[in-house]
């Protein structure tokens, strides 16, 4: 017993990320409840093993599915095999077959439905001679998780062997994202493969793709990759709204204008997305950060140009202004139809692209609105409100009905739209990405959670990889940067805190993030989501200077400048809230040298 609970301890301080809170140890012998009984006569009982012994990794030799298989466990299994073989772990391919329980055999890694499990949790079984895996039936994420957990502990085994021993594992939070800035930064689609393979490899379950920002709006849906011409779901082509806009306080460090992901490239990345059982959510920043948007509509405006939206045709006219007063082009005139529409036949044009691929969750940014356009009070009062903030909120309300009317759960960003001078409500079912923590008013976390609103955590001051420099020169990524509160978001200091060191006066978070808790690490508050409230948590890559850095730097430095390090903290947080109780610092991250990358990562 002794022996099994240290090689459990060992395996958590290796920076396995499918750590979670629940972790038993059954009796030898013990028998999982397992749904297999049709195509297994009945027998579902294991074989007894010592509890002191040990499984000699290189006797696997196949994968055996048995009992009744969904297509995701399928297409699971068959990705844990490749990605097993890819190890170089082992003398031969492994091979994945469908059987009967009663077909295995000593160098197996059978794979059992169960239905006790919940739809991501597993449960494993090391034998002597055979490895037992037990996931949740109707999903292929559980049997993946468990799969690469057990093949993680495999490069982590410094004899060859695995120690005898049953474990179970569930993930704390629900949905546990990347956020992926690819407005401003143009990544290949090979990197963003990698990245999905890494985020499967680590835990993650979901990829936002953050489509457009103030200096880009790089997913061109509107031509292949031989560059025809693809018109939307209202017949428009927008590709002359696609590519970047340089910013005065960044004209250095932008990308190339001209560089755009084609729809074909796009459909590469969702169907890798779809093969590691990633889900992906679309996503765009309105009414602010707009500036490439109404510059290049206001620059296509010169000759004039029309579009439709929904059955109707609207004309932007030579010298249209499309920004709000007040904003320097950086927020869009909603209270101009033309411009309000463009920008929903924009986002109804994205919306149907990636529903065809099966997302069924949209991000609408709404943070950071700027301007002072009396106007907009004129368009809240046809709403029912008085100021700026209720003609902000009717647009946003706006914006979800359409989206929610095509099947999406919409979610935007908590600092705006909440505030105390609003007259108007906001879209009860709308949910909201907590990045600035407040601790007062209709916008502070307690507010949100009183009101009944699912919330995401993603405080910038633990959730932010941020390509930027401040006005000294000094990279935002570097833990002494502290011109904003994301230098806070090292690895060490999200998965352990740090220890009062941060530069700032005050550290509430001695352990590190939490996803539980809807707060920064300066915040007096400190209010604790639960139950149906906490509904995610999502770590976000922000290219505010898209070509401070290039992606292979990004992902394969593995210091405070490189992106995977502060991946793998987060997604183990996200998997066990209190990871550092059971597994110190210096002890999660020396075991990541073996498991740092996935094996299907290419350099």
């Amino acid at each position: 017993m002794n022996h099994l609970k240290s090689a459990l301890c060992l395996l958590l301080c290796s920076a396995l990320l499918l750590a979670c809170a629940a972790c038993a140890v059954k009796t030898p012998g013990g028998q999982p409840s397992a749904t297999t009984a049709a195509a297994t006569e009945g027998a579902t009982e294991i074989e007894p093993y010592d509890p002191n012994g040990t499984l000699p990794v290189s006797t696997l030799r196949r994968l055996l599915l048995v009992g009744a298989v969904s297509d995701m466990a399928r297409d699971a299994a068959a990705l844990a095999a490749e990605i097993y073989t890819a190890s170089g772990m082992f003398a031969a391919p492994l091979r994945t077959e469908a059987g009967r329980f009663s077909d295995k055999a000593a160098g197996d890694l059978v794979l059992i439905a169960d239905d006790t499990l919940e739809a991501e949790a597993f449960s494993a079984v090391i034998t002597d001679t055979i490895l037992y895996l037990y996931y949740a039936p109707g999903s292929g994420r559980g049997l993946l998780y468990g799969a690469q957990y057990l093949l993680q502990q495999m490069l982590q085994s410094a004899d060859g062997t695995l120690a005898c021993g049953e474990v179970h594992r569930r993930p704390e939070t629900a949905e546990r994202t990347m956020m992926l800035d690819c407005a401003r930064k143009q990544w290949s689609v090979a990197w963003v493969q990698n990245l999905i393979a890494q985020l499967s490899w680590m835990g993650f379950n979901t990829l936002e793709l953050h489509m457009t920002e103030e200096q880009g709006m790089r997913c061109n849906i509107w031509r292949d990759r031989a560059g025809n011409a693809v018109p939307d779901c209202n017949g428009n082509d927008f590709s002359f709204l696609c590519g970047g806009t340089a910013v005065s306080w960044n004209t250095d460090y932008a990308e190339d204008p001209d560089v755009c992901w084609s729809r074909d490239d796009l459909t590469e990345i969702l169907a890798c997305a779809q093969r590691f059982q990633i889900d992906v959510i679309p996503a765009v920043d309105l009414p602010c950060h707009c500036r490439n948007l109404i510059r290049r509509a206001e620059a296509a405006a010169a000759d004039g140009f029309s579009f439709r939206y929904q059955g109707e045709a609207y004309t932007i006219a030579a010298g249209e202004t499309l920004s709000a007063a007040g904003s320097g082009s950086n927020t869009l005139n909603i209270a101009s139809e033309d411009a309000r529409n463009l920008s929903f036949a924009v986002v109804e044009a994205y919306a149907d692209f990636f529903k065809a691929y099966g997302c069924d969750r949209f991000g609408i940014g709404a943070d950071e609105v700027t301007g002072s356009d009396a106007a907009w009070a004129d368009y809240a009062a046809a709403g029912g409100g008085e100021n700026a903030f209720d003609g902000c909120i009717r647009y946003v309300n706006t914006l979800c009905a359409l989206l929610k009317g095509m099947g999406y759960t919409v979610r935007a960003n908590n600092d705006y739209l909440f505030s105390k001078s609003a007259g108007i409500p906001v879209d009860p079912d709308l949910q909201v990405c907590v990045w600035q923590a407040a601790d007062s008013g209709p916008g502070s976390t307690q507010a949100l959670i009183d009101a009944g609103r699912q919330l995401f955590n993603c405080v910038g001051s633990y959730c932010y990889y941020v390509l930027r420099q401040s006005g000294s020169g000094v990279d935002a990524r570097d833990a002494s940067c502290d011109t904003w509160d994301f230098h806070h978001a090292t690895a060490q200091r999200i998965y352990a805190g740090c220890g009062g060191g941060c530069g700032f006066d005050d550290c509430r978070s001695p352990g590190g993030w939490n996803p539980s808790r809807l707060w920064d690490y300066n915040s007096r508050q400190q209010t604790t989501a639960a139950d149906k409230s906490l509904a995610g948590a999502c770590f976000c890559l922000w290219a505010d200077w898209a070509g401070l850095d290039t992606e292979e730097n990004i992902f394969f430095r593995e210091d405070d400048y490189g992106l995977l390090p502060r991946l793998w903290a987060s997604a183990a947080k996200m998997w066990d809230w209190d990871a550092e109780e059971t597994c110190p610092w210096a002890e999660f991250q020396s075991g990541l040298a073996a498991i740092m990358y996935s094996p299907l990562t290419k350099r």
